[in-house]
């Protein structure tokens, strides 16, 4: 399963090498070659973004998909958990008003009778649709992983400069070339290297998660 994700990574991961490797070095003097060579910068960061957000919600759907296929009772199970495993009990109790209380009770029976654990391999749990590195860092305490979230801290800063980047370009704020003339192509080089070797850091440790049962008390 997670051997499978990495294969979607990886591919995704060449689309941005492609576009890295097309991106000139130094000075381009020709106006119309600077124009095309600061728009593949700035698509760089789109592109890179893409495979972070896919390898979080690829692997955090693997991780959910394991332990639906494992009949794990939820008491059995970090308290944390809860929170996926009831996420429509939850969500009811939102809605609820008039009902407030009976859906409450709803919610207290699937703890007390110990249903299996079987969630929904679609949720994201984050904040809000833009992935920083405050979102997988709570990711990270919602599963309870024993790993570092970060191997490397230099990487901190990188996660919010990617996100800040590719939502400058996809929400219009900023032309594509407008952000690609920032950065040369070894501050390219710094941001694929890290993430590539992020990306499958994160894989591995959900892997490893699944593998020791670190979701069980």
């Amino acid at each position: 399963m997670f051997a499978s994700v990495q294969n979607e990574v990886n591919d995704r991961l060449n689309a941005v090498e492609t576009i890295l490797k097309s991106v000139k070095d130094g000075i381009v003097s020709d106006a119309e070659d600077a124009l095309v060579n600061n728009v593949r910068k700035g698509v760089f960061f789109v592109v890179l973004y893409g495979a972070l957000e896919y390898t979080i919600s690829a692997t955090v759907s693997a991780v959910i998909r394991t332990i639906n296929e494992r009949s794990v009772n939820i008491n059995s199970l970090q308290p944390r958990l809860l929170s996926i495993a009831l996420h429509p009990q939850f969500d009811a109790l939102k809605d609820a008003r008039s009902r407030m209380w009976v859906k409450r009770l709803d919610l207290l029976k699937k703890i007390e009778f110990n249903d299996l654990f079987g969630a929904d391999d679609n949720l994201l749990p984050v904040q809000n649709g833009n992935i920083k590195f405050k979102s997988i860092e709570f990711i990270w305490e919602l599963f309870g992983l024993s790993s570092d979230v970060l191997p490397e801290k230099r990487m901190y800063g990188l996660f919010d400069t990617l996100a800040e980047n590719r939502m400058s370009i996809a929400h219009g704020r900023k032309a594509p070339q407008e952000v690609g003339r920032s950065y040369s192509k070894s501050d390219l080089d710094v941001f694929y290297t890290s993430f590539k070797n992020y990306l499958s850091y994160l894989i591995s440790s959900f892997e490893a998660y699944v593998q020791n049962q670190e979701y069980l008390l």
